[in-house]
C-alpha cells in the first residue's frame, strides 16, 4: 500500500505541475496571412482542387472518424486544398495547416481543436456585403438544442442547391446570404438535420434535436473505442442521462426496460441487492451465468460477498457514470475470453473536460411504499372465523358446536392483528451527490462524493452507502499521456432471515392467524406461537448487518512510438472487504432461547488485480483502406480470505463473540486463482463501406485440470455500410448497415479447485482431528464452450427522426459443467464433469423516434424509445438422470426452466373437492393426492417476450417522461403455496392463515360453482397437506409495470442569472407506481428471481421522490 500511495502522490504532483505550466504558457505564434489574402482565396479559389474547410472536415469525420472543435467559427468557409485522403491523419492535418494560418491541436485520440490568429480571421461580413444584390437576402439567426435549450456550435448551415455555407459560432449564431426562394439545411453530427424555407426578417431560431443510435456515435468496446458505423458486433448502450439521478441503489437495475436482449429481474425488496442479469438467455447449469463487469478497464468482483444480500456493484455511484455498454455477441465479447461467455457490462466513469470548472449538486428526498393490494393480503379475524366455520361444517360437524370449538382453542375473536401493518411501513429515501470537474488542454480532473439511504417498506431492511471518486488525466508530452482514477465505497445492509425460517417476518406476515396478539397484557412480546418467533420481536431484537468496503484504483499510460503505432499499459486494483455481524437475542425464538442466544461474525477480503499491455497500430492507406490492429498481454490474479466465528450463550447487551460462553464455529479459508492471456484484434475498413474484424485470445486458468488449463477463443465479424455506397441514393434513408459475427468463447465460472481431489479437516476421529474426502478429482474437466452467431441491421431514416437496430442470434453452449451423481460408496455423492448442451435463439430490436418536432425554441416535442426481446431456450443434450429431477423438467427439447409438478385439475363443481390428473396425458382425474401421481411439464420461467417503451414530452421548461415495462408469458411457482393455502386442514394452528382475500372470495361454497379454490375442510386431508406440491401453485407471471415516471421543470433564466447558476431544475419522480398483474391469484409482486420461484422474500416496492439538480 505504501508503494501505491507513492505512485498516487507522484501522479497527482505531475498532474498539478503540468496544469500550472500550461496555464502559464502564451499562445503559440504561427505564420500569418492577411485578411485580404484570405478573402481573395474565398472569392478566387486556387487552381488546385479545393473545397471549403467545413466540407473537408465533414469528409474527414465520415471517412476517418475524426471530430473538430472551432475556437473561431469564421474560418469555416476558408477554401483549402483538398487533401489526399489516402494519407494518415497527421499528414492530412499538416497539409491543411500549411499556408492556411490555422493551428490544429490534438485534444484526444480522434478530436482536434482548430485555432486561428484573430488578426487573420476572415471578414465574412465583408464577403457577404460584396455579394448583396436586389435578388438576395441576409439571413441571421441562432441554432438551439431542443434537449436543454442551449446554443449549438459548429452546426453546418448549407444552401440547398447551392455551394454557399457557413457554421454557427459558439453562441449558436450564424449569418448567410441567400437568393430569394432558396432554402437552408442545418446539420451536425448526432443531430437530426432540418431544412428551413421561411425565415424571420429579424432573427430566425432553428431548433435541432439529438439523433439516437447514430452510426457516427463513438462506443466503448473491448480495450478500445470505435465508431458504431465501423463496429461489427452487437452492443447496447445506456447513456448517462438515463442513469443520472436514478433512485435505484444498483446501476444494474437500470438495465430493466432500457436494453434489448438483457433480462434483469430482482424479486427482492432489499435495496442494494443484486438483480439477476442474463444476456441472451441461460448458457450454463453449474458454472456462472452472470456477465462480466468491467469498470474503467478493470474486471471487478461482482455479487454478494457478505452472505447477507449485499452487492459489490451497488457501491458504484450512478451519477459518476458516463456510459454503460453491454457487449452481447462473439465479435464484442471474445477479447475478454473465458470471462465473457455470458456477456460483458462495460462501465465508463466520467472524466473532466477542458474549460471552466463545473460544480453539480443533486438532492433527492422521498418515500418507499409497498405495492401489495388489499385483495392480496390474508384474512382478517372476521373472514377467518367465517372461513373456518364453513370448514367445520364441511367436515361433517354441526354448526351449533362451532362456538364451543372456538372456546376450546382459546380463539379471541376480539383480537384482529393486521400482520401486514405490523411488518410493513412507509420507508424513507434520500440521496445527495456533489461533483466538481474541469481542466485545460493538458490536464483534466473529475471528483465526486455521494451519500445514499433507503429504508425498505419491510421493517428491519435498511441500506445506505457512501462513495467518492477522483479521475485525473494529463498530456505529459505530445507523445505521452497518463490517466488515473481512485475510488471508494462503503455499503451498510441490514435485513433478516428469509425463506422458510420461522424467523422470517415475511413468512409470518403471510401465515400467522389474525387472532394472535403481538403483545401480552403487560406490554411484553407474546412468544407463545410460531416457535417463539413473534415477527415484531424478531425485527426489534435481531441484528443482522453487513458492511462492505471497496477501494479501487487504475493507472494507465499511452505512448506514441511512431506514426500510427502506440503502446498502452494499465494497472488496476480492486479490493473488497466484507464484515457480517448476526446477533440472535436469547429471549426470542425457541432455538436461540435454548442455546442462550447467538453471535456470528464473518469477514472476507478479496484482492483482485490486473495488468494489461497493448501495442496498437492504426493507419489509413491509399484508396480508402483503413487498418487498426492491436496485440496484448494480460495477467489477472484474485485472492480470497474469509473467517467465521459463532458463539452461543451470550451475555445481555453483548455485540461481539467475546461475550459468548461456547464456540460453535471457528473456521476460515484462503483461496485464489489466476488468468494469463494473450490476445490479438484486427479491424479493416474500405471507404467505411466494407468492414472486417477478427480477434483471438488464449487464456490460461488455474481452475482447470493440468492438461486443460489453456484454451483459445476467437471471433470474426463483417459489416456493410450500404448507405455509403455510391449507388445508394434513397433520400429518406440516411444510414443503413448490415453486420454479422461468429465466434467461440469459454466459461471458467466455477470454484477454484473444482477439478482437484480435496480433503476436509475437522473430522472427529477417536477424539482427534482428522481429514476426510470431500471431492473427487476429475483430470478431464475442461472449459464450457460457447458458440454465438449474430446478424444485425442498423438504420436511420427520415434524417435521423427514426433510427434503431434489429438483431437475430443463436448461442450454443456445450461441455456444460455438471454435478454427476455417483454411488456414496466412493465417499462422496457427486463429481463435476462436462455434460450437456443448451441452445438459445432469439430476436431483439430497439427503435427511437422523434414523433413531434418543436417549431420554436420551447415548442412541444415528443420522442419514443422502444426495445423488444424474445428468445427460446432449448436443452439439446443432458444426462437422463438429471432430466427429471427437482422442480424442473430438463429433458432434451425442454428449456432450462420448464416447471415440473403434479397436475392440479381444479375443483369438482359438485362437491368442492380438489382434483388431480391421474395420468400425464390429462385425460383422467382423481380426488386422492399421492406423491406417486405423475408430474407434468407446465410452462416456463422464461418469458415469451419482454421489453420497454419510454415516451418523453417537453414543452417550454417542462418535461414529462414515463417508461412502461412489459414482462409476458412466463410461469411462476409459489414454492410455499402448499404450506400457506391449507384449506383449513391445519385447524386453528398459529400458521393457518395463508389464503388471500381474493381467493377467499372465490372459494367453493355451493354445488355447481366453477372455481379453482377448493372448499375448506377443518382438519381435512383431501385437498392439502404438507406434501401437496402441485401445479395449483403455478401462476401466470405476465405483468405490465409503470416502471418510471418523471416530471421536471427548468427554473427561469432570470432566476438562474440572479443566483449566478448555469442551470437548475426541480422534479418529481416515481418508480413502480402501478403494476397490472394478469393472474389475480398472486399475493405479492410478480417480479421474482430468474428461476421463476416465489420464495417469501421482501416484496418489491415503489418509490416517489422530489429532487433538485443545480449546476454552477
Amino acid at each position: 500500500m505504501r508503494k501505491l500511495s507513492a505512485l498516487l502522490l507522484i501522479f497527482s504532483l505531475l498532474f498539478l505541475s503540468n496544469s500550472w505550466a500550461n496555464n502559464q504558457q502564451s499562445d503559440s505564434k504561427h505564420p500569418s496571412i492577411s485578411t485580404n489574402e484570405l478573402i481573395q482565396q474565398k472569392i478566387n479559389p486556387p487552381s488546385v482542387e479545393s473545397a471549403s474547410l467545413i466540407s473537408v472536415l465533414k469528409k474527414l469525420n465520415k471517412e476517418k472518424g475524426l471530430f473538430f472543435l472551432f475556437t473561431d467559427s469564421s474560418i469555416s468557409n476558408l477554401i483549402v486544398a483538398l487533401p489526399n485522403m489516402a494519407k494518415n491523419v497527421d499528414e492530412i492535418v499538416n497539409d491543411i495547416t500549411e499556408n492556411s494560418g490555422l493551428e490544429f491541436k490534438k485534444v484526444s485520440e480522434n478530436t482536434f481543436a482548430i485555432k486561428s490568429n484573430k488578426s487573420n480571421a476572415i471578414n465574412t461580413n465583408a464577403i457577404e456585403k460584396s455579394s448583396i444584390t436586389s435578388d438576395t437576402i441576409i439571413v441571421k439567426g441562432k441554432v438551439i438544442n431542443t434537449k436543454d435549450n442551449t446554443p449549438l456550435e459548429n452546426v453546418s448551415v448549407k444552401v440547398i442547391g447551392g455551394k454557399k455555407g457557413t457554421t454557427t459560432s459558439e453562441d449558436g449564431s450564424f449569418s448567410i446570404i441567400l437568393e430569394k426562394g432558396q432554402s437552408l439545411e442545418f446539420s451536425r453530427i448526432n443531430m437530426i438535420s432540418k431544412t428551413v424555407k421561411v425565415f424571420d426578417p429579424k432573427e430566425t431560431i432553428i431548433l435541432l434535436q439529438e439523433s439516437e443510435n447514430n452510426l457516427t456515435d463513438v462506443i466503448v468496446v473491448a480495450y478500445s473505442n470505435q465508431k458504431r458505423s465501423s463496429f461489427t458486433g452487437a452492443v447496447s448502450t445506456v447513456k448517462a442521462a438515463v442513469i443520472e439521478s436514478s433512485p435505484n441503489a444498483s446501476v444494474q437495475e437500470i438495465i430493466q426496460g432500457n436494453i434489448a436482449g438483457v433480462q434483469s429481474t430482482n424479486g427482492s425488496g432489499q435495496p442494494g441487492s443484486q438483480p439477476n442479469i442474463r444476456v441472451r438467455g441461460i448458457g450454463s447449469i453449474l458454472a456462472s451465468a452472470t456477465p462480466l463487469y468491467v469498470i474503467d478497464g478493470i474486471p471487478v468482483v461482482s455479487g454478494d460477498i457478505s452472505g447477507l444480500g449485499s452487492n459489490t456493484v451497488s457501491g458504484l455511484n450512478g451519477n459518476d457514470i458516463e456510459s454503460m455498454t453491454i457487449l452481447k455477441d462473439a465479435s464484442a465479447t471474445s477479447l475478454y475470453g473465458s470471462r465473457a461467455a455470458n456477456g460483458v457490462v462495460l462501465i465508463t466513469t466520467k472524466s473532466g473536460k477542458a474549460g471552466k470548472s463545473k460544480v453539480n449538486f443533486t438532492y433527492q428526498r422521498g418515500f418507499n411504499n409497498y405495492t401489495i393490494r388489499d385483495e392480496q393480503k390474508t384474512l382478517n379475524t372476521s373472514q377467518y372465523i367465517q372461513y373456518y366455520r364453513e370448514g367445520w361444517v364441511n367436515a361433517g360437524n354441526p354448526l351449533s358446536t362451532y362456538n364451543a370449538l372456538l372456546a376450546t382453542n382459546k380463539i379471541d375473536t376480539t383480537v384482529d392483528t393486521d400482520w401486514f401493518k405490523e411488518i410493513l411501513r412507509q420507508g424513507t429515501y434520500s440521496q445527495y451527490n456533489l461533483n466538481l470537474s474541469g481542466g485545460n488542454e493538458k490536464s483534466t480532473y473529475y471528483m465526486s462524493g455521494s451519500y445514499y439511504k433507503s429504508e425498505a417498506p419491510t421493517k428491519g431492511i435498511n441500506y445506505d452507502k457512501s462513495t467518492f471518486r477522483l479521475n485525473l488525466s494529463n498530456q505529459v508530452t505530445k507523445r505521452w499521456s497518463v490517466k488515473g482514477g481512485f475510488s471508494g465505497s462503503f455499503q451498510n445492509t441490514s435485513n433478516f432471515l428469509g425463506g422458510s425460517f420461522f424467523g422470517n417476518p415475511v413468512r409470518a406476515m403471510y401465515r400467522l392467524a389474525p387472532w394472535l396478539p403481538v403483545y401480552k397484557t403487560d406490554g411484553t412480546y407474546e412468544l407463545g406461537y410460531n416457535s417463539g418467533y413473534n415477527p415484531v420481536a424478531v425485527i426489534e431484537t435481531t441484528k443482522r448487518s453487513a458492511k462492505t468496503y471497496n477501494i479501487a484504483t487504475n493507472l494507465s499510460t499511452k505512448y506514441k512510438i511512431a506514426e500510427g503505432l502506440t503502446y498502452e499499459g494499465s494497472f488496476g486494483l480492486d479490493f473488497n472487504h466484507a464484515f457480517r455481524s448476526i446477533i440472535y437475542d436469547p429471549r426470542v425464538g425457541n432455538l436461540y432461547v435454548a442455546v442462550g442466544g447467538s453471535i456470528e461474525n464473518y469477514t472476507q477480503d478479496i484482492t483482485n488485480w490486473i495488468i494489461t499491455n497493448i501495442l496498437r497500430y492504426k493507419k489509413d492507406f491509399k484508396h480508402g483502406h483503413s487498418l487498426e490492429a492491436f496485440a496484448g498481454y494480460e495477467a489477472q490474479s484474485r485472492s480470497d480470505i474469509d473467517m467465521t466465528v459463532e458463539v452461543n450463550g451470550i451475555a445481555p447487551g453483548t455485540t461481539t463473540p467475546a461475550g459468548g460462553s461456547s464456540i460453535t464455529t471457528a473456521t476460515g479459508t484462503q483461496t485464489g486463482n489466476r488468468i494469463l492471456s494473450q490476445f490479438l484484434n484486427t479491424n479493416y475498413s474500405y471507404k467505411d463501406r466494407y468492414l472486417l474484424s477478427g480477434s483471438i485470445r488464449k487464456d490460461g486458468s488455474s481452475r482447470f485440470a493440468k492438461n486443460y488449463q489453456s484454451a483459445t477463443f476467437w471471433s470474426v465479424g463483417a459489416g456493410w455500410n450500404i448507405s455509403n455506397e455510391n449507388f445508394f441514393k434513397v433520400n429518406w434513408i440516411s444510414e443503413l448497415k448490415l453486420r454479422a459475427s461468429y465466434g467461440y468463447t469459454g466459461n471458467q465460472g466455477i470454484d477454484n479447485f473444482e477439478s482437484q481431489g480435496l480433503y476436509g479437516t475437522g473430522g472427529d476421529y477417536t477424539l482427534s482431528s482428522g481429514m476426510s474426502l470431500t471431492q473427487l478429482a476429475n483430470d478431464n474437466l475442461t472449459w464450457e464452450k460457447n458458440i454465438p452467431f449474430n446478424i444485425g441491421l442498423d438504420f436511420s431514416l427520415l434524417k435521423g427522426r427514426l433510427s434503431g437496430s434489429f438483431e437475430w442470434y443463436t448461442r450454443t453452449s456445450s461441455n456444460l459443467l455438471f454435478n454427476q451423481s455417483i454411488p456414496s460408496v466412493n465417499g462422496v455423492t457427486s463429481i463435476t464433469i462436462n455434460n450437456g448442451a443448451i441452445k438459445n435463439t432469439g430476436i431483439e430490436f430497439n427503435i427511437s423516434s422523434v414523433n413531434i418536432a418543436p417549431k420554436n425554441a420551447k415548442g412541444f416535442k415528443w420522442t419514443t424509445d422502444l426495445n423488444f426481446s424474445q428468445y427460446k431456450n432449448e436443452i439439446t443434450q443432458i444426462d437422463s438422470a438429471y432430466a427429471t429431477s427437482g422442480a424442473y423438467l430438463r429433458g432434451v427439447g425442454n428449456d432450462f426452466y420448464t416447471h415440473y409438478q403434479g397436475g392440479y385439475a381444479g375443483v369438482n363443481p359438485d362437491n368442492g373437492e380438489a382434483l388431480w390428473y391421474a395420468r400425464n396425458t390429462k385425460d383422467s382425474t382423481t380426488n386422492a393426492f399421492t406423491t406417486s401421481l405423475p408430474r407434468i411439464g407446465y410452462g416456463s420461467a422464461i418469458p415469451k417476450f419482454y421489453g420497454g417503451i419510454t415516451n418523453s414530452f417537453s414543452y417550454k421548461d417542462f418535461k414529462l417522461s414515463f417508461q412502461i415495462y412489459v414482462f409476458w408469458g412466463n410461469t411462476i411457482y409459489d414454492e410455499y403455496g402448499y404450506l400457506q393455502k391449507t384449506d383449513a386442514n391445519l385447524g386453528f394452528s398459529d400458521q393457518s392463515n395463508g389464503l388471500s382475500r381474493y381467493e377467499y372470495e372465490r372459494r367453493w361454497t355451493t354445488p355447481g360453482q366453477i372455481t379453482d379454490v377448493p372448499k375448506p375442510v377443518y382438519l381435512g386431508t383431501q385437498s392439502s397437506a404438507g406434501s401437496y406440491e402441485s401445479s395449483r401453485f403455478l401462476y401466470d407471471g405476465s405483468y405490465i409495470r409503470l416502471r418510471d415516471v418523471s416530471l421536471s421543470y427548468n427554473l427561469p433564466k432570470s432566476f438562474i442569472a440572479k443566483a449566478k447558476l448555469n442551470n437548475a431544475r426541480v422534479y418529481l419522480r416515481g418508480q413502480n407506481l402501478f403494476t397490472y398483474i394478469k393472474d389475480k391469484r398472486f399475493n405479492t409482486d410478480p417480479e421474482v428471481t430468474i428461476d421463476g420461484v416465489m420464495s417469501q422474500r421482501p416484496p418489491v416496492f415503489s418509490t416517489f421522490l422530489f429532487g433538485v439538480d443545480i449546476n454552477f
